[in-house]
């Protein structure tokens, strides 16, 4: 559909690079997939002016969705996508290498020693977090959410139990079925 019919999908694509600046978490889950089958159609084809889209604004786009916190909950998605975006077009095209170039604490030396650190492993996680850490790098920690999932760790399972002046040793008969840390309280 999308190369059939230009001039019907550019506003699709807009709203599609436009959506990762909402505050919308759900939206942005919801374009997840269709980003990924832009990626690959990218990919697949030779049309210049999708690689180029995918390769720049879509690419450009994702990152900043990362400066949204309320997208922590899909940053492991849209690290993905920046992997593949990267991984597949930038040596095809220069837009993906331009975008992180561009990005404000971004060197030269970063990003040859990124590309070092992916031809070193085929792993889809290890470049997920190589990707990863360069946009922190890049962005010097500014991407609020890839930050938060720093500082997201809930403990849970903890109840409260009330403490008597007796002491006794080993656990009552309401702990011994307790597992996790509510049976440490």
């Amino acid at each position: 559909f999308l190369m059939l019919n230009v001039g019907t999908a550019l506003p699709a694509l807009r709203i599609t690079v436009e959506v990762f600046s909402w505050t919308d978490s759900e939206a942005v889950t919801k374009v997840i997939p269709f980003c990924g089958a832009l990626i690959h159609l990218a990919v697949a084809t030779n049309r210049a002016e999708l690689r180029q889209f995918v390769g720049n604004d879509l690419f450009s786009s994702i990152i900043q969705g990362l400066s949204v916190e309320l997208n922590a909950v899909v940053s492991a998605e849209l690290i993905g996508l920046c992997r593949e975006i990267y991984l597949y077009l930038s040596d095809k095209d220069p837009a993906p290498k331009q975008v992180l170039l561009s990005l404000s604490d971004m060197k030269q030396e970063d990003l040859l020693a990124f590309d070092d650190c992916l031809s070193k492993t085929a792993s889809p996680k290890e470049q997920k977090q190589h990707m990863r850490s360069l946009l922190l790098l890049a962005t010097g920690n500014k991407l609020k959410a890839l930050a938060s999932q720093k500082t997201t760790n809930i403990i849970t399972n903890v109840t409260t139990r009330n403490r008597g002046t007796v002491a006794h040793h080993g656990p009552s008969a309401e702990e011994e079925d307790r597992i996790g840390l509510a049976g440490l309280s």
